[in-house]
């Protein structure tokens, strides 16, 4: 399977949380090569991206620094997007907000100095921002 639609597959089973058969409906391939290559990419990711996290470090030191911005008991900042898509095929209706336009949100977290903390995709953008906080 071409290396795009192994990450596809992978970017679907983690947005989704489908099952293996489904995968492998969805991508036309058997469930035995969507099992190996969604483990496969997983792998990959693991031991190339894990080297890439940023992580929030010594909490007290953000708090302390968000105080500063006269917030307390403050160790992140959350804020989320809309983000224009091109419409999905066989789930466009899920992906249209207020504004009738296809939108997939973004919400993003960054401490005291403004570095991002985390990035969360994947939402259809009929879901209101405050989505994510429940999820």
């Amino acid at each position: 399977m071409p290396v795009e639609k192994q990450v596809a597959t992978v970017v679907y089973f983690l947005v989704h949380k489908g099952s293996y058969g489904t995968i492998a409906t969805i991508f036309g391939v058997a469930k035995s090569t969507a099992c190996k290559d969604i483990i496969h990419v997983v792998i990959v990711m693991e031991f190339m991206l894990l080297k890439k996290t940023v992580y929030l470090g010594d909490y007290r030191k953000v708090m302390e620094g968000i105080e500063g911005m006269e917030f307390s008991q403050v160790i992140e900042a959350v804020d989320g997007c809309h983000c224009n898509i091109i419409s999905p095929v066989h789930q466009g209706g899920q992906f249209i907000n207020r504004k009738q336009r296809y939108f997939m949100l973004l919400q993003r977290t960054c401490d005291h100095i403004g570095r991002f903390i985390d990035l969360v995709t994947g939402w259809s953008g009929s879901n209101h921002d405050s989505f994510f906080l429940w999820t």
